[in-house]
């Protein structure tokens, strides 16, 4: 134990007291690099630099950086700096790191993003996050060239130094996170990228059956392991994202403005921030911790797998005080902040992009943190509750702040107190209770019998057991049909399992408390996407209906199978305005989907209303990327288009032009088996329409009896047909055809 005891005086008096000099500290230093980040760690024993760590190096390296490493220089043999971290590929984290090795500040170990995840999908971000992915690239090698270890840490990553009083934890990302932006492709990737933030709910999700497939390389790459290396992706194992460079350009420019920094993939990088635990024993005996977040926004994940809170005396605010997320879609600062309970808080950011917002600097008032800040206010608010104008999103213009270049923040730690060289912008209570000016109210509520019946692990395993059925059931219904002459019809009708039926073999199964109260059960496990449910109705739970949930080969192999249809053929109903923005899935969502819905179902063995909800938002941006549109009139097809019910006809233009697509003749039998159903047969000609999409083109029957009837969608262009004089094909190709992307 190091300690150092006072020398006693020799002569005793009532008031002399053994006192005991505490002498190990730990520094905080904040640089101010405007909007960025640039955070040195330093444990200091009995006045010697045990250890150092930095983390971040702003938009460049600032010079107070370069003065501090050189005024106080480590010991014989030590690095300049035992630990380098980055948190996430971004410029204003990044973008003094090459210039510490042009300095020769030597460097022990590099802790950074997995960067060949991020040169995969590096084509998806702006040009400045494309550059900043080949710096770090381009410093990665550097590193590598002098022989410095380079590691890219995922949850679960732990490191100790200095006789293991200093521990370094990363707690974000998740290896199963990395897994999937390093192997999903097409559909499924446009879709995950196309949030903000990130979703990360679907991490607590247990996970379903891989398909075994080329990526499974790089799947068994990442299962288990806490850290990866540059070397364990040799030979360019990550597999092409299976789009082309324009893919996504029409879903970056309809994103909604605001985010900081508003441009599309944004949310990649920040929400893939590592996030790094430091944990410190000063004098053997008090345990200080600080969390460095980078530029984390959704803590959905981070929260459930940390239930209880963190413990932190100081966190670094993620993100400089912007928008964070506690439910992957609601702004949540102020859950966020009463999960964390820091002590203090520090916030690095100088008003860009409307940050720190007024929410984060209320939160820290809330929660009785204090806030550390390097900007100077130019106003002193006399009342707390001071309001701000509706035109300042930011504290930094409601306080009228300045903000000061160069220079540092620095925080000190110790066994008996904390404290900062810089004024508080919020003065916190001390500790990680509640604020004086927050008014605690606690409501005695009785406990509803769903709380008493049910724990998590209950809600659990009923879940799985009612996966288990619907998997059971599949797998008899793909036996009772495979081999039948109308295999393909049969299935296109596959109806969803009704709770009833699941009811009575929950009742066989002795499970009765599912029974008598199955709503928090389908609750949880639809949210942990067990399975499929009806959960648009709100009727009784008679009529809940669920189904097994299809795997992502499963998916995979209806996207490939929509790609390489020639041509779509739909109706909708639309108005000016819709028109006028041609936006790509405003447009597409609008349409009729029926027959397709009803063939993917018919080829994944699974109800129509489950590939309305779970397939087809994956298909609408494919199709949208891959197809080009054209409309015109549905009464009268050879005027010119206007507002109202309107024909989108859909043709392939990846790869190919419009002239090398399957010629269209719209006839022969399987188009005769089409167009001559009616309303007296059953069914509809499900194998014929199957088989005509993947040679000529997908079209069908509106199934809307009040408004279309059971009529074709060729009925305009085969009514009143001369057949001696004209073609079908002919009729319908020589429609006013109004092209809209």
């Amino acid at each position: 134990m190091i300690m150092k005891k006072r020398t006693r005086p020799t002569t005793s008096t009532p008031n002399t007291t053994a006192e005991w000099q505490l002498s190990d500290e730990l520094r905080l230093l904040s640089f101010n690099v405007g909007h960025g980040d640039c955070t040195l760690l330093e444990y200091h024993q009995e006045n010697v630099i045990a250890f150092r760590c930095l983390v971040d190096a702003g938009q460049s390296l600032p010079v107070a950086l370069l003065e501090h490493l050189r005024k106080h220089p480590r010991a014989t043999g030590a690095p300049d700096i035992d630990v380098l971290v980055l948190s996430h590929v971004d410029a204003d984290h990044l973008g003094g790191f090459s210039r510490l090795l042009a300095e020769g500040v030597s460097i022990g170990e590099y802790l950074g993003p997995c960067l060949p995840t991020f040169r995969r999908l590096q084509w998806l971000f702006a040009p400045r996050i494309q550059t900043a992915v080949d710096k770090a690239s381009a410093f990665e090698a550097d590193l590598i060239a002098r022989k410095i270890p380079v590691c890219y840490p995922l949850e679960g990553f732990t490191a100790s130094y200095v006789a293991s009083r200093v521990t370094l934890s990363v707690i974000s990302p998740a290896a199963r996170l990395l897994e999937s932006l390093s192997t999903l492709r097409n559909a499924e990737l446009s879709a995950l990228l196309m949030r903000h933030p990130l979703p990360l709910q679907w991490l607590l999700e247990p996970g379903g059956d891989e398909p075994q497939d080329d990526s499974q390389q790089v799947r068994d790459l990442f299962r288990g392991r806490i850290s990866l290396s540059p070397g364990d992706f040799d030979g360019d194992i990550l597999a092409s994202t299976g789009l082309p460079p324009e893919a996504l350009s029409s879903a970056s420019a309809s994103l909604e403005t605001g985010l900081e920094p508003d441009f599309f993939g944004n949310a990649v990088l920040n929400d893939t921030s590592l996030i790094l635990v430091v944990d410190v024993h000063l004098n053997a005996n008090y345990r200080r911790r600080i969390v460095l977040t980078g530029d984390q926004e959704n803590w959905t994940y981070i929260a459930a797998r940390h239930p209880g809170g963190l413990g932190v005396d100081v966190v670094k605010a993620p993100h400089h005080g912007g928008r964070v997320y506690m439910d992957d879609r609601t702004e949540a600062v102020d859950s966020l902040y009463l999960w964390l309970r820091p002590r203090t808080v520090v916030v690095s950011a100088n008003g860009r992009h409307s940050l720190p917002r007024n929410s984060f600097r209320d939160s820290m008032r809330k929660i009785g943190a204090t806030l550390i800040c390097p900007n100077v206010r130019g106003i002193e608010p006399l009342s707390a509750g001071m309001t701000s104008k509706p035109s300042e999103k930011s504290c930094f213009a409601a306080m009228a702040c300045t903000s000061p270049s160069g220079g540092v923040t620095t925080l000190r730690l110790t066994g008996d107190g904390d404290s900062s060289d810089a004024r508080a912008c919020v003065q916190g209570a001390g500790h990680s209770g509640a604020a004086p000016i927050v008014v605690l109210r606690q409501d005695i509520i009785p406990a509803s019998e769903s709380l008493v019946r049910y724990t998590r692990r209950e809600l659990e395993k009923h879940g799985e057991w009612i996966k288990g059925t619907l998997a059971v059931r599949h797998k008899e219904f793909l036996s009772r049909t495979e081999g039948t002459n109308d295999e393909f019809a049969v299935r296109a009708q596959m109806a969803a399992a009704e709770w009833s039926s699941i009811a009575i073999l929950a009742k066989a199964a002795e499970r009765h408390d599912l029974v008598a109260d199955p709503g928090p059960v389908l609750s949880f496990a639809h949210s942990q996407r067990f399975f499929w449910i009806n959960t648009g109705t709100h009727r009784m739970r008679e009529e809940h209906k669920l189904y097994r949930l299809p795997l992502s080969s499963e998916i995979e192999s209806a996207l490939q199978w929509v790609a390489r249809v020639p041509r779509i053929l739909l109706r909708g109903t639309y108005e000016a305005r819709a028109l006028a923005t041609r936006d790509p899935i405003d447009i597409l969502s609008k349409a009729g989907w029926q027959v397709l819905d009803s063939l993917i179902g018919a080829k994944l063995s699974v109800p129509v209303e489950l590939v309305e909800d779970e397939i087809r938002p994956l298909i609408l941006p494919l199709i949208a990327n891959t197809f080009s549109l054209r409309i015109c009139p549905t009464d009268y097809p050879h005027s010119e288009p206007r507002p109202g019910d309107l024909y989108l006809l859909l043709e392939q233009k990846t790869g190919a032009a419009s002239s090398a697509l399957p010629a269209l003749s719209l006839s022969g039998p399987i188009w005769d088996s089409i167009c001559n159903w009616h309303n007296t047969k059953p069914e509809a000609p499900w194998d014929a329409l199957h088989q005509f999409a993947k040679t000529e083109m997908l079209f069908g029957i509106f199934f809307d009896r009040s408004r279309y009837g059971h009529s074709s969608l060729m009925d305009p262009f085969t009514n009143g047909l001369h057949k001696k004089t004209e073609s079908v094909a002919a009729r319908f190709l020589s429609a006013n055809w109004t092209c809209l992307w």
